[in-house]
């Protein structure tokens, strides 16, 4: 099972809804959206689109109202967890640590290549 589809059916089991389904009653379609919209910076609208079932198209539509939608509570929680759930999946795979020690070796590296290049540059 692949990251989105484990926080898709987390978000489904915390709500008691069914977000593949073709339902649209009130909570349901809520979820669907918060869920959505909270990984739209993440996935693109065919990843979140397969995910649910539907086409990238129908993904578009859920973001046109999504600051209104804020304001209801159902909505804003789903979208909080659905965000929560990504920040705590994507923070395992890679600890703070870990990226700190790759920027500072990419850093080195960097600093290594510019002193290499000016060497040939200055043979020039």
């Amino acid at each position: 099972m692949n990251m989105i589809t484990e926080i898709r059916d987390a978000v489904a089991e915390k709500y008691n809804q069914d977000i593949t389904g073709t339902s649209r009653k009130g909570e349901t379609n809520m979820v669907r959206k918060a869920y959505a919209n909270a990984l739209r910076p993440y996935y693109t609208l065919k990843q979140i689109g397969d995910s649910l079932g539907k086409d990238y198209s129908t993904v578009i539509h859920y973001t046109r109202n999504h600051d209104e939608d804020l304001k209801l509570e159902v909505y804003k929680s789903a979208y909080l967890y659905t965000k929560a759930l990504y920040n705590e999946k994507t923070k395992a795979l890679l600890p703070t640590e870990d990226i700190q020690a790759m920027i500072q070796d990419i850093r080195q590296r960097l600093l290594k290549l510019d002193r290499v290049l000016s060497e040939h540059v200055a043979k020039l």
